[in-house]
């Protein structure tokens, strides 16, 4: 990793204005913005959630994807590319990518609920209704059944 890589992923990190060359980041009241040649090829939204979005708008080279992931080393994910096509790497999972705009947050959680349609790192297999579901919409759900089978242990 260079040291431009190194020091714009810091500034975008830590929502600091940055100039040098090629890359910028800019802050605004609501959003950080990591810019390459003028192109916006990352977002931090400055919320409670801090989601972080991402995309090479069209252009996969080799330096798109090194300021790219400057920023996603401090989320356990990275890019790489085999065979003329980018993958993106989230914790264990991994899945090719288009370059388009990507919430990498939201991809981090693993499961998609059969119910609400909401990104969760845990899910409840419904037999009821035979989907799996965060544990939220399981316990709203299950009860509009009777008969749940949710085991609850007592303490």
């Amino acid at each position: 990793m260079k040291k431009i890589d190194v020091v714009s992923a810091k500034a975008f990190m830590e929502a600091r204005k940055f100039k040098t060359s090629n890359t910028e980041v800019v802050v605004l009241p609501n959003v950080t913005v990591l810019k390459l040649f003028g192109n916006e090829i990352a977002y931090r939204y400055n919320c409670p959630d801090k989601i972080l979005s991402i995309t090479n708008c069209g252009y996969q080279t080799m330096t798109t994807k090194s300021r790219l992931n400057a920023i996603l080393s401090h989320y356990d994910s990275s890019i790489y590319q085999r065979k003329g096509k980018w993958y993106l790497t989230l914790g264990d999972s991994e899945f090719e990518w288009d370059g388009e705009l990507i919430d990498v947050n939201m991809l981090q959680h693993k499961y998609i609920c059969g119910s609400c349609g909401e990104y969760t790192n845990q899910y409840v297999y419904s037999e009821q209704r035979d989907i799996d579901e965060c544990p939220t919409c399981y316990d709203i759900n299950s009860q509009l059944f009777i008969g749940s089978t949710k085991k609850v242990n007592a303490v």
